[in-house]
This record gives C-alpha cells, sequence and structure tokens, in this order.
C-alpha cells in the first residue's frame, strides 16, 4: 500500500487579534488563511516538517519540527526570530511563563528557553527508554502557585514512557516529586 499523502502532525491555531487561522505540515510550509473567507493570505518556509499544533503569544508564533527544531516565527514582520535544536521531536504545544517557553521532547527531555532569544536555561533529563514504548508524549501542564503566569511559585507536570509522573519546579527544573503509575 502506498500512501498519497504525507502524515501531517502539526495543529491548528486562531489568532483572534489579526482574523488568522495558522496552521502548515509535512511540507514545512507554515500557512496563514482569512478567518472569514478561508482564504490563503501568506505562507512561509520553514527549516523542517511541522510537529507540534502552534501557540500564539502577543506576537510571536512558536511551533516545533519533526527533527527537534522549536521555533519562534514573528507574526508581523512574518520572519523566525529564533530556533533552537532539541534533539527530540516535539509533538506537544509549547507552554510560556512570563519570558520562558517550555517544552517537551521524544527524548523524555523537558527544556525551558528564553522566550525573547531561544536561549537554554534549563533542562529535565529522563532515563530514554530503547526497548519498547508507546509513541507519544504526555506533553506539559502547568499550575500556578501564587499569582497566575509567575515562574517563582508555578510547577510543571509531564509524563513519561516509562510511566513516571513528575512535578517540576517551573523556575529551576527541580523535580518536587516522581511517582510511578
Amino acid at each position: 500500500f502506498k500512501s498519497l499523502r504525507p502524515i501531517d502532525r502539526a495543529g491548528i491555531v486562531v489568532d483572534h487579534e489579526r482574523n488568522l487561522l495558522y496552521t502548515g505540515g509535512a511540507d514545512s510550509t507554515l500557512l496563514a488563511f482569512d478567518l472569514d473567507s478561508g482564504q490563503l493570505l501568506w505562507e512561509h518556509l520553514i527549516p523542517g516538517k511541522l510537529s507540534s499544533s502552534p501557540r500564539i503569544y502577543g506576537s510571536r508564533l512558536l511551533t516545533s519540527t519533526e527533527d527537534g527544531v522549536v521555533l519562534s516565527f514573528d507574526l508581523d514582520t512574518h520572519e523566525i526570530l529564533w530556533t533552537y535544536e532539541t534533539g527530540g521531536t516535539v509533538r506537544q504545544p509549547a507552554i510560556v511563563i512570563e519570558d520562558t517557553v517550555f517544552v517537551a521532547t521524544s527524548r523524555q527531555q523537558i527544556l525551558a528557553l528564553s522566550l525573547e532569544t531561544g536561549e537554554w536555561r534549563w533542562q529535565y533529563g529522563h532515563d530514554l527508554i530503547k526497548d519498547f514504548t508507546i509513541v507519544g508524549q504526555a506533553g506539559l501542564t502547568w499550575l500556578d502557585r501564587q499569582d497566575e503566569g509567575v515562574l517563582e511559585g508555578g510547577t510543571l507536570y509531564t509524563g513519561f514512557d516509562d510511566g513516571e509522573v513528575v512535578a517540576l519546579s517551573a523556575l529551576s527544573g527541580e523535580a518536587q516529586w516522581i511517582s510511578r503509575l
């Protein structure tokens, strides 16, 4: 059986401020459609096949590629602001708190990057399973402990392929607890 179409893993995000819808996929193109008419307004070549649903933070769109590149795209200038190579596929959308981008990779890592520059801040690593594993990654969930959107009191939660659930300090990346399912 021959597949006639590529498998697209990227999702869709609506930009209410600009009245646009963004999507993309395996052809390495980010597309912007008019929300009312569905007309393609612009497209931009991305360095790799999109692998996660894009997310909008202010005038930035964050997304990732099959080969593990996280990128920040300026929605006003239509230019890539920065890229960061994670070493593993990122299938789940990024989370942004204050000026930090959090991503989970297929290599069992949670990374914290600067929203402004894409520079590495910290990472939490988990043993990579090399035998049998279920494809996928649990992604990240954020819980505020004090004021909304403040890293200091916040916790990131994620699950790994080996059945462990971890609570991480959003500020430092240190494990607050680990529980085996």
